[in-house]
């Protein structure tokens, strides 16, 4: 059904269809320009805050780092300002040495009054003492060399050797001193060791002639180890210096190898010449056969009587540096302790014997041995055993000692019983 046109209001006039079409038309144009202006308007405000931004970092870059220019001139101008501040200093040094002098006198005149006082008992304050330690040492040259020995192992060693049953009460005694010595304007500690033998009437060491000069006083050292091996070190020598040099052990010379007639039999010497050489026959004492009937003659048992005239006399203390070394017991061109004993053990045919030493379970720091023998069968049990040593060394040289005094009286009343064989008999002249 059609709607009905609604009647027209009365008093009310409307505009055409063609003024409608115009008013729409023209409000679109002006909305897009507005559009328009306002997006130009934006994008010079933005581009204006960025230029604005660049420009504020530049200018605070230019104000925070100064140009090449500048920066040579403030260097240049502080360079000129050292040099003339140190050429003024140089000439107000030289005016002042030249119009203010020494005064030598009055300096003289201090020290005299400081030597009666410091002689009353009133000695320098730190503070003098420190500034005149940079004018001069208060050390007596350089600190003596000690080498890389241990002197103290090697004097209790020493002592113990040569006092066997008393060995403690003949241990040295030391004793350290420490020092505050001023050097180069401040306090150091030095150390001065003293070492006293009660085996040299408490002998004190270093003492003068021994480790200390003439006038002198004892070396400062800046540690007590380094004292104390410098003053074990004169003492040992002391010691040394008054024991005679170790003997070699020389079997006696053998009688003339001429053919002698005893009971009807021609009888030879069985003793050859002594030789060191360490390639010597391990059967040189054997009898040879032939002109003494085919019967060759046996080596002696060992005796358990010697007299007093035979018994050799106590074998040496060690010489050497080392604590190990076999020239620990001997030096020289003379052999060594060890040595003796291997050449006497192979002339008796009992091979070179090996040390055998372990710590004493029940004294930590004691050590015991013996020897062992490939051929020992003859050997006194008890020789060459040793207990309570202080060292491993001290064990080998106590032990070498009682088989060197053993193999000695043994090569000898060897030799006695052959001479017994060869002896010439002497004619009574009273007759």
């Amino acid at each position: 059904m059609r709607r009905q046109p609604r009647p027209p209001l009365s008093g009310v006039s409307f505009p055409s269809p063609a003024t409608l079409g115009r008013r729409a038309l023209s409000s679109r144009r002006n909305r897009t320009r507005n559009r328009t202006q306002q997006h130009v308007v934006n994008h010079s405000q933005i581009h204006t805050r960025t230029r604005n931004n660049s420009n504020s970092r530049l200018i605070a870059a230019a104000q925070q780092r100064p140009s090449a220019s500048s920066s040579a001139r403030f260097y240049s101008a502080l360079s000129s300002l050292i040099e003339s501040t140190a050429k003024e200093s140089r000439d107000n040094i030289i005016m002042a040495a030249q119009s203010c002098p020494v005064p030598w006198a009055r300096i003289k005149l201090w020290i005299e009054a400081q030597e009666k006082a410091e002689k009353q008992g009133n000695p320098l304050t730190k503070p003098q003492l420190q500034a005149l330690s940079h004018l001069v040492s208060f050390v007596e040259g350089p600190e003596p060399d000690i080498s890389a020995q241990d002197h103290v192992s090697l004097l209790t060693q020493h002592i113990q050797f040569h006092h066997k049953k008393d060995a403690s009460s003949h241990l040295p005694i030391y004793e350290d001193v420490g020092l505050e010595v001023p050097i180069s304007g401040n306090f150091h500690w030095r150390w001065r060791t003293t070492c006293s033998l009660p085996s040299a009437s408490h002998m004190i060491f270093p003492c003068e002639g021994h480790g200390v000069s003439q006038g002198q006083q004892p070396p400062l050292f800046a540690t007590k180890k380094a004292s104390k091996q410098y003053a074990a070190m004169h003492a040992l020598a002391y010691l040394r210096a008054m024991r005679p040099p170790p003997a070699a052990i020389i079997a006696p010379a053998p009688s003339p190898a001429s053919n002698r007639v005893s009971g009807g039999v021609s009888l030879k010497s069985a003793t050859p010449a002594v030789s060191k050489s360490p390639k010597a026959s391990d059967s040189s004492l054997a009898m040879p056969t032939g002109d003494a009937g085919g019967a060759p003659l046996a080596p002696p048992l060992p005796s358990a009587e010697i007299t007093a005239q035979d018994k050799p006399t106590p074998a040496v203390e060690p010489q050497g540096a080392s604590a190990t070394a076999d020239g620990e017991f001997y030096t020289g061109d003379m052999p060594s302790l060890l040595e003796q004993v291997a050449e006497g053990a192979k002339r008796l045919n009992f091979g070179v014997p090996k040390y055998e030493i372990v710590e004493d379970p029940n004294k930590p720091g004691s050590f015991n041995g013996k020897p062992i023998f490939v051929n020992g069968g003859r050997m006194p049990d008890d020789i060459g055993h040793v207990t309570g040593a202080m060292s491993k060394s001290v064990a080998r040289q106590l032990i070498a000692e009682q088989l060197n005094e053993y193999f000695t009286a043994e090569l000898k009343q060897r030799d006695d019983i052959f001479r017994s064989f060869t002896a010439t008999p002497v004619k009574n002249l009273t007759s």
